[in-house]
């Protein structure tokens, strides 16, 4: 089963590449494991 990368995300289906990439980085660096290095579920996620 494949994951719809817009929920993943929690952008709507028309969002522009700008916004996509804001949410991508700002979850990128919510759940970085070098910014959270005790925390098991960061380097899960």
């Amino acid at each position: 089963m494949s994951v719809d990368p817009y929920q993943v995300l929690g952008v709507p289906y028309n969002a522009d590449e700008d916004e996509i990439k804001k949410k991508y980085r700002s979850l990128v660096k919510q759940y970085h494991p070098d910014l959270h290095p005790n925390d098991p579920e960061a380097a899960k996620k």
